[in-house]
């Protein structure tokens, strides 16, 4: 996120808001959205106000935008659907957790950002269904560095965060596509074109403790799927309450065209692995799948390893870290892989991709993607 802030305005007085003694700093947008705007300038932000369209009193901040259709409008538009507050100060006490209220139009992979003093950003993402508002709670220790944080890597202190910003990673997601469909024979969906909405409210910072073990990467029982899906436009992505195996899971029903993949991509956060004997799976699909279950490093080395999943069984296993083999056309410095380097995971069905594959329609239910202790 390198440039993050620099289309910010001078710097303003946030608004506080005492919801509760744990609350440090917040938006509730009943006396206006205050400071919150946006590098993009196709990026409308207004006040919603009304009973129906804020999650809690009378008013949220609502955002407008075209999602781009190929990537050389980013060169205009920098960040399309960007939202950013830039604080006055550092919060005090330091926070330790964010939370807010979101909802969308589309199907929205939201990148949540902090930017630290220095200029090193964190990101985490979510999907937010399309919907009523859904109630989202980040810990600070889930978030990951850019490219610009030097080692040792540490997890943002609450206590340096200069802004915060929201963006709808779609654009990001069609520059994939778009030099995937340029580069080779692999398909990677576009998302759903035209405007998108979102609407924010009840934005704050906190001090509610983390807990001793950081959740998932991939959780059906989570309020929110903190991860990124891509799949075809008229994919469907929800979450069913016992759809595996009696268990909660997410379940992304999408239609392969031929050399096309689906995806789920997630964060490590920093020292979630180290001393971990691989990663705990529990998936389903409703048709043969061919998963690659891949790690990368911050090196982006990639580390792959093949799941193959039959029509209406659930796997659920762990895998070993010794399964994982470096990709093909990859290179890492030392030549192993580096459990706490790791940056992300992800599951990548390559069914359709695959010399004998064919185009087909599946339904991936996701229950579980963790540490195995």
């Amino acid at each position: 996120m390198r440039n993050l802030w620099i289309w910010l305005a001078t710097v303003v007085l946030a608004t506080t808001v005492s919801w509760s003694a744990s609350t440090i700093v917040g938006w509730d947008f009943e006396q206006g959205m205050g400071q919150w705007q946006s590098p993009d300038p196709l990026t409308k932000i207004t006040l919603a106000v009304g009973p129906k369209e804020a999650n809690s009193g009378s008013s949220a901040l609502y955002v407008k935008f075209p999602r781009i259709q190929k990537p050389d409008e980013m060169q205009t538009r920098q960040m399309p659907g960007a939202v950013m507050m830039q604080l006055p100060a550092a919060p005090a006490p330091a926070p330790t957790c964010l939370e807010f209220a979101v909802r969308a139009k589309l199907l929205t992979p939201l990148m949540i950002i902090l930017s630290r003093n220095d200029g090193v950003s964190y990101t985490r993402p979510v999907m937010v269904v399309p919907g009523p508002y859904r109630h989202v709670k980040l810990y600070l220790t889930e978030f990951l560095p850019d490219e610009k944080a030097k080692p040792p890597v540490r997890p943002i202190d609450g206590g340096q965060i200069q802004g915060i910003g929201f963006l709808d990673g779609s654009a990001f997601v069609t520059m994939f596509a778009t030099a995937a469909a340029q580069n080779g024979p692999i398909r990677v969906p576009m998302p759903q074109q035209g405007d998108n909405e979102l609407w924010f409210d009840d934005i704050k910072l906190t001090d509610e403790t983390p807990p001793a073990q950081l959740p998932p990467m991939i959780d059906g029982a989570a309020e929110v799927a903190k991860f990124v899906a891509v799949m075809n436009v008229d994919g469907t992505f929800s979450r069913e309450p016992a759809g595996l195996g009696g268990k909660p899971c997410w379940l992304m029903n999408y239609q392969l065209a031929e050399h096309e993949v689906a995806a789920i991509w997630g964060g490590v956060p920093i020292g979630m692995l180290p001393g971990t004997a691989g990663l705990h799976v529990m998936l389903s699909a409703t048709a043969p799948t061919t998963l690659i279950l891949q790690v990368k490093e911050r090196s982006n080395a990639e580390y792959n390893t093949m799941l193959a999943l039959q029509p209406g069984q659930t796997l659920d296993r762990v895998v070993p870290w010794s399964e994982f083999k470096l990709g093909d056309n990859q290179q890492d410095p030392d030549g192993k892989l580096d459990l706490d380097d790791i940056k992300e995971v992800a599951l990548i069905d390559i069914s359709a991709a695959l010399p004998n594959g064919q185009p087909q329609a599946n339904g991936l239910r996701l229950g579980i993607v963790e540490p195995a202790r």
